[in-house]
Parts: structure tokens; C-alpha cells; sequence
């Protein structure tokens, strides 16, 4: 099956022959900056895959110094330099469409480096994987040591030495989740600081976009093919999940770049392509505990294909490449799980059992939130005390345990617009179409990787429904799927305008729809709104204020991490108010000076009785987070810092607001 490729992405005129480009005076170079401009496309994601496997390895090994990290990301690139997908032609159009992409990619940081989050308090993901990024930075290793805390929240009650997104563990600190994307940011760091661990996910996000087109250019045509991926930036999820420090981008770059690579394994005979894309798929193992879902469609696809071939030699040489599939992406994967249990066991006991199996795609997904109400929040959880607060809140029917997995595909509409979200389907169906009917293992593996990770998160999304947070689960593969698969769907029809002039006009307001959908989406002043503003500049005031380098921390989990990391002092937290023999134990356990942090005065036995003045008063900045629609702009909430120190009868004297 050739790429469905329309008649406007055909050179205009005649591409020179190589003899007459030798020929004239700087052909060469012309011809050779060409060649490289194309490739470029492939080469960013599989360099980026590289220096993933670098700092997945290094990180977990708990040697991760620039050191050692440059040098061999560095020789590994460059042993693995030509190793690269099948070249593509350097016409007109695909130097234009490559150069374009780039630069696309390239515009998108520019635009969005300015909004980039503050996201450094462990309210969410994005909080734990910042500081796990700017801890890195200066650390070899993502264990934290948790000092004399972990011995003092073992010797005192209700005391711990563990905050949100930790866990403390024989005497060391864990925050949650894989270390590659925190590893990744604190390259960064190691370059322009904390203020590049922050913004580094952007440079991450621009990477997916140049993987999307490296795709997409192949099944649809290098001009066409921009289309995507000028939707995939204008949409509020890959600019909300790219601003902040989300998992997210990272693995739709090496999810799209491995299917690129087997994409051109597939029409070639370089079995080295199908391990490289195999481990490039495996490698979103590495990204997110999830990852293994992806892992299924690829093995689901490798395997249909080889149980359908019959022929002697081609269906051993199927099982071989399946064999080796299975064992290189089961290896990265082992990675993975590697650096979990080494540097979060906590969450991968936790959350391990969810991804264990997959469910089916439905045709009634589209239709479900017509009859359908789905309940699967607990209702003593957090989640669900959201939830029922958002839907009061918003004046709906409040019912806490509603989960909104009916609402997937809905969700999708709201992004990324009907259109899309329709041709998107109707591109999946022409993928396995042509799979079945011409027995070509690219449109099936490339159905299959798509479609399994989707299948499991549009039937249950299994996060918390408030937007734009839950739409994250849908960002790796369904979004950028969709748009790819809607635009092979739209060259689809395009190729059949001949038939009617409806065709063709619905093609047009089709192809319109696409970037006009995302861009009309951004509402109020969400986009110049700066996620968790006013947290970096807090943190720092707070790590000045701070008299000792010993901190109780009161009703505010969330900010251990932050203290612990950005402040570098030893932090145990009470999550209600103490009393003041438990303080007095503290101070005893430590046998020091002891700082009290907290963000509400009521929750600490203040000397004198008397409740004090703030040591800052400020305000944070934050999305609006809703239920039923796209979030319309940005809220801000006070954010006010009482600081103190225990006395010898446990009450905390308070530390004056400087002047």
C-alpha cells in the first residue's frame, strides 16, 4: 500500500538529475543541505531516544553527572548516526515541508516560552516531576535523603517525613513516578538552571510535534501532512501539558518517532529498524508507568500480522522480527520498572495493577453520554471530594462519585472539534481496511499502537474528570492519532473530489476545521494565563525567611517536596494542627532550632495566643478547572506564609514580616 498522496503535494516542476546537480557550482551542497533538511523530521526523535535511554540508565544507576551523561549521549548518537528510516525523496515539497515543521516547532516554543509554569508545590504531576528535574540538576542521584527527619516522624506521632508525591523509606525520600522526564529537565538545568528545568518541557513538546510530521508525511505527503501537526500545536493539551512538567509530550515524541522508524522497517529489509523502533515504542515505558499499554498494540500488531502470514519463509522471518519486537521492547520496559522500584517503589505498588489489561473500542463510545452515567470514583477519596465541590460549585447535580468516562470522546470534540474527531475515526477504519484487505503490516501496527492505549482510556479514563487534567490521559496517542488518521481520512477524500464538487468543498471546510477547531477552543485569557504563578517567587521568599534549617511544616503536605528540594533543609510535616507536646517533641528529637511553616494560622499554638502577621501576602495564579466545558480562563487565590520557631514549651514564637 503506497501513502495516500495528493496531487498538491506533486513537485510542480521537474526535480534537477543528480548528474546535472553535480554539475552546477555548489550542487553538492545544495543537494546535500537538502538531504539533511528532510531527514531532519527522523533524526530529532530518535536523537532524543538516544539520550532517553542515557539518562533512564544513568539516573537509575544513580550516576547521572553531566560528565558522564554528555559524552555518551554524544558516542551514541553518533554510532547510531546513519542509522535512520528510508530516506524520502529531496523534492521541492519535502524540503518545504520538513523546514516547515521545524520551524513550526521552533515558532511554538518561542510563543509559549513566556507562559511557561511555575508548577513547584506537589498539588499535581507536574509539581513532583519539576523538583525531581531540579533536584537531578545538582544531585547524581534521584534518591533524596531524608536526614533526621525520617528518625524524628518515627519518634514523634502523627508526624511524617514524607509529603505529597513521597514516600520515605528507610531513611531516603522517593518521589513518585519514572525519573527520564525529570532527567531530561535537569539537563536542561545543567545548561540555563532552574528557570530551563521549568520551561525544558517545551523543547520536549517541540520534539512530538517534528515526530508527528516525521509520521505523518509518510502515510499522507510532505505539504499535507503540516496539517496535524499545525493542530496538534494550536490545541490547548499539548500547550497546557508542554508548559508544565507532564509526562505527556514526551511520549507522543517517542511513540510517533517509533512508529516512524517501523513504518520504514516494514518497506525495507533492515531488521535494525524494526529493534530500534520497537525500543523507541518500549521506551514510553520509560516516560510513564502506562507506557506498557503501548507495548501491547505494538506485540498485537507484530503478532496479527505474522499469525496471517502463510507462506513458509516470510512467516519465519515474521515470528523472528516478532521474537526480537518482543524482546527489546520488553527490555526497555524492564528499564522502566527498573527505575521505579529503585526510585519510586511506592507508586509502583500502587498504581502497577491498573495497566494490567486492556478493553476493547466500543462503537458506542461517541454515543455514551446520551445514556450513559459512569460511577467510578470512590467516594472517601479526595477525587471524589473534588469532584462533588466542583459540581456545587457549578450548580450541577452533585454526585461525587461520577467519573465522566462517557465524556471521552466529547472531550475530544471540545479540543480538537467534531471534525476531526469524526475523520479521525473514519481514518482508523481505512488503517485496518487496508491492513486486512492488502496484508500490510504498517497500516495494522500502526492501528494497533494507536488504538490499544486509546481503547483503554476512551472506554476509562481512570484520573480525576476535571478539565484540562483529565484530558492528559488522551494527549500520548489518541490526540496526535486522531489527527493523523483524520488527515489521511481528508487526502482520502480529497483524492475522490472529482466525483462531486461537494466532495470537494467539504474536504476544504474539513481541512479548515482542523486548525481553526483548536485555535477557537483557547477562551478568555487562559492562554497568557501562567499555570501556578506566584510559586517561584513565594518559594524563594520562604527559603530566605526561613529561620533554621530544621522545618515542621502544618496542613500543607503538598509543600515538603518544595522546602526539602528547593530550600535544601530537613522537613517533617503534620497534616492537622499539632499540639504543643508534639511540637515539644520535635524540637527534642532534633535537639535543635526548629522552623514552623504553614498556611493557615488557626492550625498552629501560637506563643502569646495571639494570631501574627504574615511573613508574606501574596496571591497564585492558576487555570480554571471545570467539569462540563473547556476551561475559560485563569483564577487567582490568596496565598498567605506564617513563619516561627519552637519555643522550650512547644507553642511557636512567630518570625516578624520583614520590613
Amino acid at each position: 500500500m503506497t501513502a495516500v498522496v495528493p496531487p498538491s503535494d506533486l513537485p510542480q516542476s521537474p526535480t534537477p538529475r543528480p548528474e546535472a546537480q553535480r554539475s552546477e557550482p555548489g550542487g553538492r551542497v545544495r543537494t546535500a543541505l537538502a538531504a539533511a533538511a528532510v531527514r531532519l523530521p527522523d533524526r530529532i526523535p530518535l536523537m532524543l531516544f538516544w539520550a532517553c535511554l542515557v539518562v533512564s540508565v544513568t539516573v537509575t544507576l544513580g550516576v547521572f553527572r553531566p560528565v558522564v551523561v554528555v559524552p555518551a549521549i554524544l558516542v551514541l548518537v553518533a554510532a547510531t548516526w546513519r542509522l535512520l528510516p528510508e530516506e524520502l525523496p529531496t523534492s521541492r515539497a519535502g524540503v518545504v515541508g520538513a523546514v516547515g515543521a521545524v520551524v513550526v516547532a521552533l515558532a511554538w516554543v518561542a510563543v509559549n516560552a513566556p507562559y511557561a509554569s511555575r508548577f513547584i508545590v506537589v498539588s499535581r504531576d507536574p509539581g513532583f516531576l519539576a523538583l525531581g528535574g531540579i533536584w537531578l540538576s545538582d544531585h547524581p542521584s534521584a534518591v533524596i535523603p531524608a536526614g533526621g527527619a525520617y528518625d524524628v516522624a518515627d519518634a514523634v506521632r502523627r508526624a511524617t517525613a514524607a509529603g505529597s508525591g513521597m514516600a520515605a523509606i528507610d531513611g531516603n525520600l522517593y518521589l513518585q513516578g519514572t525519573k527520564l522526564l525529570p532527567g531530561l529537565l535537569a539537563v536542561a538545568g545543567w545548561a540555563g538552571g532552574d528557570t530551563a528545568v521549568l520551561g525544558g518541557n517545551l523543547l520536549v513538546g517541540a520534539a512530538a510535534l517534528v515526530a508527528v510530521y516525521g509520521l505523518a508525511r509518510r502515510l499522507t505527503g510532505p505539504l499535507v501532512a503540516l496539517l496535524p501537526v499545525v493542530a496538534l500545536a494550536a490545541s490547548i493539551p499539548m500547550t497546557a501539558f508542554s508548559r508544565a512538567a507532564y509526562t505527556e509530550p514526551l511520549a507522543v515524541a517517542l511513540a510517533f518517532g517509533g512508529l516512524t522508524v517501523i513504518w520504514s522497517a516494514f518497506r525495507g529489509r533492515d531488521w535494525r529498524l524494526h529493534v530500534v523502533g520497537a525500543a523507541m515504542i518500549g521506551a514510553t515505558g520509560l516516560v510513564r508507568i502506562d507506557g506498557a499499554a503501548t507495548v501491547v498494540g505494538l506485540l498485537a500488531g507484530y503478532g496479527l500480522f505474522a499469525g496471517a502470514t502463510l507462506l513458509p519463509r516470510p512467516r519465519r522471518r515474521a515470528l523472528g522480527t516478532l521474537a526480537a519486537v518482543i524482546g527489546v521492547s520488553a527490555a526497555v520496559l524492564v528499564i522502566g520498572y527498573l527505575d521505579l522500584r529503585l526510585t519510586s517503589p511506592k507508586y509502583l505498588a500502587d498504581l502497577g495493577s491498573e495497566y494490567t489489561m486492556l478493553l476493547a473500542v466500543a462503537a458506542m463510545l461517541i454515543s455514551r453520554p446520551l445514556w450513559m452515567v459512569n460511577r467510578n470514583l470512590d467516594p472517601e477519596s479526595g477525587y471524589a471530594s473534588l469532584v462533588g465541590a466542583l459540581q456545587n460549585r457549578d450548580m450541577l447535580v452533585v454526585d461525587p462519585t461520577r467519573s465522566y468516562d462517557e465524556m471521552t470522546v466529547t472531550w475530544l470534540s471540545w479540543y480538537l472539534g467534531w471534525p476531526a474527531v469524526v475523520l479521525g475515526f473514519v481514518g482508523l477504519a481505512l488503517a485496518v481496511a487496508w491492513a486486512v484487505q492488502r496484508r500490510d503490516p504498517r497500516w495494522l501496527v500502526l492501528a494497533t499502537v494507536i488504538g490499544a492505549p486509546s481503547a483503554l482510556y476512551l472506554w476509562r479514563v481512570s484520573i480525576t474528570p476535571d478539565q484540562i487534567w483529565a484530558v492528559r490521559r488522551l494527549l500520548p496517542l489518541t490526540i496526535p492519532g486522531l489527527l493523523v488518521l483524520a488527515t489521511v481520512a481528508l487526502v482520502w477524500v480529497w483524492q475522490r473530489r472529482r466525483a462531486s464538487r461537494g466532495v470537494t468543498v467539504a474536504a476544504g471546510l474539513a481541512a479548515a476545521a482542523f486548525v481553526a477547531a483548536p485555535v477557537l477552543s483557547w477562551r478568555g485569557d487562559l492562554f497568557t494565563t501562567v499555570e501556578q504563578d506566584g510559586r517561584w517567587a513565594q518559594a524563594h521568599e520562604i527559603c530566605a525567611a526561613l529561620p533554621a534549617g530544621r522545618v515542621v511544616v502544618v496542613g500543607a503536605p503538598s509543600y515538603v517536596p518544595t522546602l526539602r528540594v528547593m530550600c535544601d533543609v530537613e522537613v517533617v510535616a503534620f497534616g492537622r494542627a499539632p499540639e504543643a507536646p508534639e511540637l515539644l517533641d520535635v524540637r527534642r528529637a532534633w535537639d535543635d532550632d526548629v522552623a514552623v511553616l504553614t498556611f493557615d494560622a488557626a492550625l498552629v499554638p501560637w506563643s502569646g495566643g495571639q494570631t501574627p502577621e504574615p511573613v508574606r501576602d501574596g496571591w497564585t495564579r492558576t487555570w480554571e478547572i471545570d467539569l462540563d466545558e473547556i476551561p475559560a480562563g485563569g483564577v487567582t487565590t490568596r496565598s498567605t506564609t506564617y513563619l516561627g520557631t519552637i519555643a522550650p514549651d512547644g507553642t511557636v514564637v512567630p518570625v516578624a514580616p520583614a520590613p
